[in-house]
C-alpha cells in the first residue's frame, strides 16, 4: 500500500524521490506469537491471514522469489547476500574488549 501511494505521489508531481521503510514489532507486539501481531483492520489481512503468514520472514522471501523471477538470478547469489549482511552485522555488533 505505501509503494502504491508512492507511485500516485510521484505520478501526481507531489514527489519526485520517495523512501519506503519496513520496520517490525514482531518481538514487542502484544501477540508473541510466531505468525507475530496481526492488524486485522488492514486491507491485506482478507487475502494474507487464512495462509498465517510469518511476519515479516514471509515479506523477504516474496520478495525474494519475485526478484529471483524477474531478473533471473540464482539461489546461490541471493544466499551470498544474505551471507555477507551477516558478517557485516557481525562486525558492527562485536564490542571491542573491555582493558
Amino acid at each position: 500500500m505505501f509503494v502504491a501511494r508512492a507511485v500516485q505521489a510521484v505520478g501526481a508531481g507531489q514527489a519526485a524521490t520517495v523512501v519506503i521503510s519496513f520496520a517490525s514489532d514482531q518481538r514487542s507486539a502484544r501477540s508473541r506469537s510466531l505468525g507475530g501481531a496481526v492488524d486485522d483492520g488492514t486491507p491485506e489481512t482478507q487475502f494474507e491471514h487464512p495462509y498465517g503468514p510469518l511476519y515479516p520472514i514471509s515479506y523477504y522471501a516474496m520478495a525474494a522469489q519475485r526478484y529471483l523471477h524477474r531478473y533471473g538470478g540464482s539461489r546461490e547469489a541471493l544466499a551470498e547476500v544474505a551471507v555477507a549482511a551477516r558478517e557485516w552485522a557481525r562486525l558492527s555488533t562485536v564490542s571491542p574488549r573491555v582493558r
